[in-house]
């Protein structure tokens, strides 16, 4: 009933394309588009078909959306924050990693440039990486993203360009890690360096003086 209606329209319209089911010779279930043209043919109108198979698009489709599927899965759960901006510093995507990051709902986040959540010294900062994004560098960077409430978050940032279809820069985006734990400890250990030095010091004067007594 659906192909009699698919031909009937084709007929009326002069013109149809859809796409269709068929079934193999061994009942296998085949993807096609169909394209009908109207035409005569020995004086009576008819029907012209061609016949496209979509079976290896169809799979391709699909293995984009498992993949689409895995990567959303990905960035939902990692610890790690996911910014996506564009070639004005826009953001155009941010996961909940990232949101927790700034202190902020993804919503407010979206939308606003990155030197939003910058101070000056870490706005010229961000702006010599993102020329090396637009040179289509990747890289990997340390700067201090401003939480709301005035914090200042030390970040690791792991930073690419993408690009579009016609090969151009469309933006870029970057993994980004609060590594402010791994800073407390760097300051605990210089500290603790600090100290051992001092004491080594202070133990080598003691037994220079010591000597000369």
């Amino acid at each position: 009933e659906a192909a009699a209606h698919h031909l009937d329209e084709a007929l009326e319209k002069g013109f149809l394309r859809f796409e269709w089911m068929h079934l193999t010779s061994d009942g296998k279930p085949l993807p096609c588009e169909i394209t009908l043209v109207r035409m005569m043919l020995r004086g009576r109108p008819a029907i012209f078909g061609n016949i496209h198979d979509l079976s290896e698009l169809k799979k391709t489709e699909e293995a984009l959306r498992e993949s689409e599927q895995a990567m959303k899965t990905i960035l939902s759960t990692t610890s790690d924050g996911f910014w996506m901006i564009d070639n004005e510093a826009r953001t155009q995507a941010v996961n909940d990693a990232m949101a927790r990051i700034l202190g902020r709902p993804a919503e407010e986040i979206k939308g606003r440039t990155v030197f939003e959540f910058l101070d000056e010294e870490n706005t010229s900062l961000m702006r010599e990486q993102l020329r090396r994004r637009a040179a289509g560098e990747s890289g990997s960077y340390e700067i201090g993203l401003s939480r709301r409430g005035g914090d200042n978050v030390p970040c690791l940032f792991s930073a690419t360009p993408f690009f579009g279809q016609d090969g151009r820069k469309v933006g870029s985006f970057a993994m980004v890690r609060d590594i402010t734990e791994r800073k407390r400890m760097e300051q605990e250990l210089l500290q603790a360096k600090e100290k051992a030095e001092a004491a080594t010091r202070a133990k080598s004067d003691f037994l220079a003086n010591m000597s000369h007594e």
